[in-house]
């Protein structure tokens, strides 16, 4: 297999484009940490703000009932230390990391361009005033 005693984790990996990279990576021999937080479809939480940890866990078990090898992790990427636990789990569990997917909700990237286009209008805007005042 193309990645046999290769360690993957993969956020996002409850759902979506994020389950489908897990279960790839798997298929193709990679111990997989499976992170997802169990963020509803359109990025909320539940009613108490916690997190549902079954998306990740039934993620593993897809893995583990054709052979491959996966553990959950719930922590949150849009934390320094819950994503260094992310990381820990990986090292911790297989030894160590040689991929690293983070898959972004369609609403964080959706956000992240914005501030992007945002940033690069503005940064555009000035460069373009200051060359008008160098005339």
């Amino acid at each position: 297999m193309l990645l046999s005693g290769r360690v993957a984790v993969v956020t996002g990996a409850g759902r979506g484009i994020g389950r489908e990279f897990a279960l790839c990576l798997a298929r193709e021999g990679a111990k997989v940490v499976v992170n997802d937080v169990g963020a509803t479809l359109d990025g909320h939480l539940d009613d108490d703000g916690g997190v549902d940890d079954s998306p990740a866990a039934q993620v593993c078990k897809e893995i583990e009932s054709f052979g491959g090898e996966a553990v959950p992790a719930y922590d949150s990427v849009s934390d320094f230390e819950a994503a260094g636990r992310i990381i820990g789990t990986a090292v911790d569990t297989f030894g160590q990391i040689d991929i690293v997917d983070v898959t972004l909700h369609h609403r964080i990237l959706q956000v992240v361009v914005q501030a992007f286009r945002r940033r690069l209008i503005g940064v555009m805007w000035c460069f373009s005033q200051r060359a008008w005042a160098m005339l």
